[in-house]
């Protein structure tokens, strides 16, 4: 059930990542296992594995996802108020002009156990924008910059295109909205807006 993709993987350099994880995911008062499998190249972790104990020695292969890269994963095990812990895995989502080091943001996926249909569900996904400290497209048409100071975010947007007011919104990750107005003004070459 191993894909070929990463069968070939684990045959030319790939290995299983040496940081297991063991919680107790399904509620059974039983450990399992979360697996990470290494490309050992740039694309990282590629595959990730959950397995359940059965009776004896015998581990069940619950979940599979063959279709990574560059992966993280963390748990969240069983406890009296959640009796079925979670996986939540992440991967990097990269804008036009991000670098392979500092992706714009990362999609965090998040597995619990199912009693009823036997197997790992998921049963959320939410995108979490990376705070950048610089971001210009490639055509140009503007650059971000964004500073921390005194536990708030100052975002700077330069321009050499878009003259006016524009709408620039925010979103927390609690996902509470707050959009507000603003006017370009003159910088030395193009617009310029501090917010």
């Amino acid at each position: 059930r191993v894909s070929d993709y990463v069968k070939s993987r684990l045959r030319n350099g790939g290995f299983v990542d040496r940081h297991i994880r063991y919680a107790d995911l399904t509620g059974e008062g039983k450990t399992d296992a979360v697996v990470l499998v290494h490309s050992g190249t740039s694309a990282g972790r590629i595959g990730l594995y959950i397995f359940s104990a059965g009776r004896g020695d015998i581990l069940y292969l619950q979940y599979r996802n063959q279709r990574l890269y560059r992966a993280s994963a963390r748990t969240r095990p069983a406890s009296d108020e959640r009796p079925r812990g979670a996986v939540i895995y992440r991967q990097p989502i990269w804008d036009q002009g991000d670098r392979l080091c500092c992706p714009g943001a990362f999609r965090d996926t998040e597995l619990r156990w199912s009693r009823r249909a036997r197997r790992f569900k998921v049963v959320d996904r939410r995108v979490i924008d990376n705070v950048r400290p610089r971001f210009c497209r490639s055509d140009g048409d503007y650059c971000i910059a964004a500073r921390r100071r005194k536990g708030r975010i100052y975002l700077s947007i330069k321009t050499t295109v878009y003259r006016g007011t524009s709408l620039l919104c925010v979103v927390a990750p609690d996902g509470f909205k707050d959009c507000d107005r603003f006017s370009f003004g003159r910088a030395r070459r193009g617009a310029r807006a501090d917010t």
